[in-house]
């Protein structure tokens, strides 16, 4: 955070109510009117008392520099990629606190999957099908054999997804993660400095 952040998240939401302050508009007035807003996003999390999913032998992990996952993930929009929360460059991604996993159907992946670092642990999950591929229950059994993985030694698993994206929030609900809360992302353009009052 650079040092005039705070001042200008003082400037831009002071007097807003928590309504009010909780839109994407208010938070353009802090991070430029030329930023990327994200969201509303709808969190939910799942521990082994509440889960519902399990394993399943098709769901294989593979590195980040997996050459299968790599072309999958370029032939799909940029922007579900990164909604599924693919890091930009999966070879970069830190192992021990992401990993990723796949779905293939005749050798090639048409479903995969991310654990990204929350709380220092693999352990806040992505997913992202193939169109061609959606509605075959693929995500749900991709994410359940993910979060099987991890539980035992990451005890809480956060799922985020779009307040728009019925169908992913739907596979949170069904694999038993309870909806706690909601947030917006602002990806500002780099160069510009921050407004430091309210437009």
């Amino acid at each position: 955070m650079r040092p005039d952040d705070l001042h200008a998240a003082h400037s831009a939401f002071d007097g807003l109510d928590a309504q009010a302050a909780f839109t994407a508009e208010a938070l353009r007035t802090f991070v430029g009117t030329d930023a990327q807003i994200d969201g509303p996003s709808c969190h939910s999390y799942a521990n082994e008392r509440s889960f519902r999913g399990g394993a399943d032998p098709a769901a294989e992990p593979v590195r980040g520099d997996d050459g299968a996952l790599l072309a999958f993930l370029e032939k799909n929009n940029l922007a579900d990629w990164a909604e599924s929360g693919f890091p930009p460059n999966p070879r970069l991604a830190n192992a021990e606190t992401t990993q990723f996993w796949v779905f293939r159907e005749d050798h090639q992946v048409v479903a995969a999957g991310n654990l990204t670092e929350w709380r220092g642990a693999p352990a806040d999950v992505g997913v992202l099908t193939d169109p061609s591929h959606r509605r075959r229950g693929l995500a749900r059994l991709l994410v359940g054999a993910m979060v099987a993985d991890a539980l035992p030694s990451v005890g809480v698993v956060r799922y985020r997804a779009l307040a728009t994206n019925v169908a992913s929030l739907a596979i949170a609900t069904r694999l038993g993660f309870e909806p706690y809360g909601q947030n917006f992302r602002a990806r500002r353009n780099r160069a510009d400095p921050p407004p430091t009052t309210r437009a």
